[in-house]
């Protein structure tokens, strides 16, 4: 019977998520908080969850980016990356991207390269968009802290009681990922 209601109150919570009144982040506390009220779940776990070091390192990382994209920094950067015809600034454009995504997390390094490469007159951004988007997954897939996924997937790992992930662990199958997908939008792109 308690597994009928537990089903019957995430759809009323998936419900409500796609209305959109509600914030999530309410949503899902109160739907927390409830279960561990009414002893569905335990307060042990439930003040666990908020203790995620994988988590934790995705808000810092998020926080360094965010810093970066306010500081004239990266406009000074990319001014200097986008000089000359179109194919060498979306080579060095993506280099430099896969770069710093392979020790930022990828989707803050676009977020932040976003508004100078669309300020820029030099070249149209739409010609330089898709490939800084795919240089920053190809460089993300280099280090644990490339994507948020790697790191949530190590988080995960410690969890179950292995050991975690080292920073290049993973940099055996995301380099030559990075080495071939770089050629191919050099050909292709």
């Amino acid at each position: 019977m308690t597994a009928y209601l537990v089903l019957a109150s995430i759809a009323v919570l998936l419900a409500l998520l796609i209305h959109g009144r509600f914030s999530p982040a309410m949503l899902f506390a109160t739907w927390a908080g409830g279960y561990t009220l009414l002893g569905l779940s335990s307060q042990q776990a439930f003040l666990s969850s908020f203790t995620n070091t994988a988590l934790a390192t995705l808000i810092l990382l998020l926080l360094v980016s965010l810093a970066l994209e306010r500081s004239p920094l990266l406009d000074r950067l990319s001014a200097s990356l986008l000089q000359g015809s179109q194919g060498r600034a979306t080579l060095k454009l993506g280099g430099i991207t896969a770069l710093i995504s392979a020790f930022m997390n990828n989707t803050a390094v676009v977020g932040a390269l976003l508004g100078p490469i669309s300020k820029q007159r030099l070249h149209p951004p739409s010609k330089l968009l898709i490939p800084l988007s795919y240089a920053s997954i190809f460089g993300g897939t280099c280090t644990l802290l490339g994507t948020s996924t790697n790191i949530l997937a190590s988080g995960l790992v410690v969890g179950h009681g292995l050991p975690a992930l080292q920073m290049f662990e993973i940099s055996s199958i995301g380099i030559p990922l990075l080495v071939c997908g770089a050629i191919y939008l050099a050909v292709f792109g």
